[in-house]
């Protein structure tokens, strides 16, 4: 049988200290997959959110494209000043 030996302290320490080191790593990889896991669920609210806005955007796209045409039909064309209310048709081209 092999004689047996044994390690010096500075030696065990070294081992101890690696393997310390070796957890945290692996500890440290651990909890940046969660928090990258929480990262995607963000973004995916953030997508969602994203997504209704541009759809609300759109649709106050078409009420204001209705909106001008209901007016172009009943005042043709032309332009209003806001703060007066005031509205001025266009002229005709000539």
């Amino acid at each position: 049988m092999a004689e047996e030996k044994k390690f010096n302290s500075e030696e065990l320490g070294k081992i101890k200290d690696l393997q310390t080191k070796y957890q945290t790593i692996t500890a440290k990889m651990g909890q940046l997959e969660v928090d990258r896991v929480l990262l995607d669920q963000a973004m995916e609210r953030l997508e969602d959110n994203k997504n209704k806005l541009t759809e609300e955007y759109v649709n106050v796209q078409a009420e204001e494209k209705q909106f001008v045409s209901d007016l172009n039909a009943k005042y043709g064309a032309g332009n209003v000043n806001l703060e007066t209310g005031v509205f001025t048709p266009a002229q005709a081209a000539k």
